[in-house]
């Protein structure tokens, strides 16, 4: 059972990856999901002492030389002033796929090996989370429409 569960696991990444990867999306899709320029976006919860940062880059795809997004996102305290960070510092996150849905949301999935308990402190905005094997899958889906823009 848990076989026929992980094989369709990864038949459905490998889809949404598929489709992600092979479609790119139009400036007006990112425009429509509320990311009208890169930069740093920061997401804040009330009940949370901290915010999710999360780093848009514009790119040049080396196999279809259209422009594509990069996400990558950090958690940081919110009496944090310095909110810029490089994709090669300590716990930033750089998004492995991403998805623009009908509502213009933003969504990915990151997987991690490790405790549960001690992976939740590094992922507090996600909205589910399961794990198989040792690794835990951590879902996110993104309002920018909520972001406050940074720089």
């Amino acid at each position: 059972m848990k076989k026929v569960i992980y094989s369709s696991l990864l038949l459905f990444f490998a889809i949404v990856f598929a489709s992600c990867a092979a479609s790119g999306y139009s400036v007006g899709d990112y425009q429509n999901a509320h990311i009208a320029k890169d930069g740093f976006y920061k997401f804040s919860h009330p009940k949370l002492d901290s915010s999710l940062i999360v780093k848009v880059s514009t790119y040049q795809d080396d196999k279809t030389h259209m422009p594509k997004k990069k996400f990558s996102m950090l958690t940081m305290q919110n009496d944090s002033n310095n909110f810029k960070f490089s994709d090669a510092d300590e716990n930033v996150i750089i998004w492995p796929f991403y998805s623009v849905s009908k509502e213009n949301q933003v969504s990915t999935r990151i997987s991690e090996k490790g405790n549960f308990e001690d992976l939740v402190k590094r992922h507090p905005y996600f909205i589910s989370a399961g794990s198989y094997n040792g690794e835990v899958g951590f879902s996110y889906r993104l309002d920018f429409s909520q972001a406050q823009f940074l720089e």
